[in-house]
């Protein structure tokens, strides 16, 4: 099988729920082999997380998922437009 190396944009051009750019801080850590720092990143991330579904709770607002659906026939989370998305990636990393 053919492996393709990633095409993304680069951190300043991404959003802010790109998880690249979230977790950038314990990836680097991590490579450093700073596992207390990457530690703390992580939960600095998951405390974040928790804190905003709070929020949502506490305001009934309901998640929007960007990229994903959970379709209840499979009964697993799917991506958005996937045929679009997939061809877009085939023809970018042919060029």
């Amino acid at each position: 099988m053919k492996m393709f190396d990633r095409k993304v944009p680069p951190l300043e051009e991404q959003g802010e729920k790109e998880s690249q750019k979230i977790w950038q801080d314990v990836t680097k850590a991590l490579v450093a082999f700073d596992y207390s720092t990457a530690g703390t990143a992580k939960s600095v991330i998951e405390d974040r997380q928790r804190d905003l579904a709070k929020q949502r709770t506490e305001t009934g607002e309901v998640y929007q998922h960007d990229l994903f659906y959970y379709d209840s026939e499979s009964e697993r989370w799917l991506l958005k437009n996937y045929e679009e998305r997939f061809e877009e990636l085939s023809q970018g990393l042919t060029k």
